[in-house]
């Protein structure tokens, strides 16, 4: 058996566990384009739209259908411009374990992840602690 090989399966109460379906609302005239809610939906759910609100800042909208009702968006938004409600939930399937396990489900962090790394400045902005400074 190869080290890639995961063995994982169906829990026993499967029946208890569903994957949930959440419903994106989004309130334009609150958005002051951050960005924050598009950058860090672990679903890529959201993007930038094209329009305009009365502030004249582009507002996100949703792009796909993949919510998870997992509340991100609504926890990060400093103008309170998104929340998200629970509007139905899938049976939890062995495809859904074996993309869990494999790393098919987009929970990767945030999704602007392409192959840059973070650090968030914990490490100076060069990361190596000096910020700069030799």
């Amino acid at each position: 058996m190869s080290m890639s090989t995961t063995l994982w399966r169906l829990p026993l109460d499967k029946e208890k566990h569903h994957i949930p379906i959440g419903e994106i609302h989004v309130i334009p005239n609150r958005c002051k384009e951050c960005g924050f809610c598009i950058e860090f939906c672990p679903k890529g759910v959201l993007g930038t739209s094209e329009n305009f609100n009365e502030k004249g800042y582009h507002y996100p909208e949703v792009i796909n259908d993949e919510c998870i009702n997992c509340g991100l968006c609504e926890s990060i938004c400093p103008e309170f411009a998104i929340y998200t409600t629970l509007k139905s939930q899938k049976e939890l399937t062995e495809e859904d374990i074996h993309n869990i396990v494999n790393g098919h489900n987009g929970y990767t962090g945030h999704n602007c992840c392409n192959g840059h790394s973070h650090n968030n400045g914990k490490n100076g902005k060069n990361g190596n602690g000096n910020n700069g400074k030799k």
